[in-house]
C-alpha cells in the first residue's frame, strides 16, 4: 500500500512540474503578445503568468528594465519595461515560438513578406549589417552583410534578399 502511495505521489508532483513548465508550441506571437505575456503588462502580472522553468535576468537601466528569459543556457525572449514596469516590448529568439500564420525564427524573407506585407523595409549598420521587415506592429530582423547581397553590377539582388533567414521577431504595438 506504501508503493501506491509513494507512486500516487510521485504521479501528482509530475503534474504540477508539468503544469507550470512553458509549452512553446502553444504559444503564438501576436500583435501585442507572446503567448500569456502582453504588452502593458506589469511586471508582477508577469511574474504571475511566467512558467516557473523560465530563468529571468533582469537589467536595470536608467530608462528602462530588460528581462532575459533563459530557458537552460538558452535564451529565448527578452522582454523590455518602461519606468512604471509595464512591458512596451518583446523580442523573441527561439524558433520554436510561431505567429498566427506560422512564421518563426529562420524563415525567410520571401516567406515573411508574403505572410506579413511590409510597410517598411529599413537598413541598420549595427553589429556588421541588418534588414528589418516592419508590419504593422511585428518587426523580423535579418542579419545581412550588404556586399554579400549586391548582383555583379554593384546593385540589391533581390533573389539574395528572398533567401535572408529571420534571426529575431520583435513584438512592438507601440508603432503608429
Amino acid at each position: 500500500m506504501k508503493k501506491i502511495g509513494t507512486i500516487f505521489i510521485i504521479f501528482l508532483a509530475l503534474l504540477v512540474v508539468r503544469a507550470h513548465a512553458i509549452d512553446k508550441k502553444e504559444w503564438k506571437i501576436l500583435s501585442n503578445s507572446l503567448g500569456p505575456i502582453k504588452l502593458g503588462m506589469s511586471m508582477s502580472d508577469l511574474d504571475k503568468v511566467s512558467p516557473k522553468n523560465i530563468i529571468y535576468e533582469t537589467i536595470n537601466g536608467e530608462n528602462e528594465i530588460v528581462k532575459l528569459a533563459h530557458e537552460k543556457t538558452k535564451e529565448i525572449y527578452r522582454i523590455f519595461l518602461n519606468k512604471k514596469k509595464e512591458i512596451v516590448l518583446i523580442v523573441i529568439y527561439d524558433p520554436v515560438f510561431k505567429t498566427e500564420k506560422g512564421i518563426k525564427i529562420g524563415d525567410t524573407f520571401e516567406k515573411i513578406k508574403k505572410a506579413y506585407p511590409a510597410s517598411k523595409i529599413e537598413y541598420g549598420s549595427d553589429e556588421g549589417g541588418y534588414l528589418v521587415l516592419k508590419n504593422k506592429t511585428l518587426e523580423f530582423h535579418f542579419l545581412v552583410v550588404m556586399s554579400d547581397l549586391d548582383d555583379s553590377k554593384g546593385k540589391l539582388d533581390i533573389n539574395k534578399i528572398k533567401k535572408l533567414k529571420s534571426y529575431l521577431i520583435v513584438v512592438d504595438g507601440n508603432k503608429p
